[in-house]
């Protein structure tokens, strides 16, 4: 505990939101400070990834290009083959040109799929960390205790210095203006009671 309200004594009166206590924050200053470092992180290897199917898809439509290209050649190639102008070697080389331009179609398919899935890992770990943003916003709210309605401390067990755990009574209070009194009356007096209206 590093702060407590010179009102946290018995007969003392608070209002409601009013700081009772504090509990020393360096910890969950810390881990909310942790966690914006991963979100931002995080936030950079989306947008890199992002980047790199972009590319990717660029490289993909180059490589579809580019088998256009050899398909059309190939079929160029074949019939110049069919009329006896060109040799069988050329006719080869088109069609080993066609199968490297169709490897490589396939393969910037096949890495577009695994950088996208890479990019849901990333937004899922957004996620995760986006809830652990708010966790550590929550503790770090935690650490002042506040007081739930105004009303009377009963007691107090803070003091500055003081370790405090998740289940210790810090804090004992009661609203003033919801007292409820109890009596003890004898038959003779609640038989009163129920038969004037000017009480006892």
């Amino acid at each position: 505990i590093v702060l407590v309200s010179d009102k946290l004594k018995s007969g003392g009166k608070v209002e409601q939101g009013e700081v009772m206590l504090e509990i020393d924050p360096f910890t969950y200053d810390g881990q909310l400070r942790e966690a914006k470092a991963n979100a931002l992180e995080t936030q950079g290897r989306l947008e890199e990834a992002s980047t790199r199917v972009r590319l990717e898809q660029s490289r993909l439509q180059g490589a579809l290009d580019q088998l256009e290209l050899a398909k059309s050649d190939l079929a160029r190639i074949t019939q110049l083959r069919a009329r006896g102008t060109a040799t069988e070697k050329q006719l080869e080389e088109r069609k080993l040109i066609l199968s490297q331009r169709s490897l490589a179609a396939e393969q910037s398919e096949i890495n577009i799929e695994a950088e996208n899935a890479k990019i849901r890992q990333l937004q899922a770990t957004a996620e995760r960390l986006e809830w652990k943003i708010e966790q550590s916003v929550r503790d770090l709210e935690n650490t002042k205790l506040l007081a739930p309605f105004s009303g009377t401390i009963r007691s107090s067990s803070a003091e500055v210095g003081k370790l405090a755990y998740a289940n210790d009574i810090q804090v004992s209070m009661y609203q003033s203006d919801t007292l409820e009194a109890r009596f003890v009356l004898t038959n003779e007096q609640f038989g009163r009671l129920q038969a004037d209206d000017s009480g006892l």
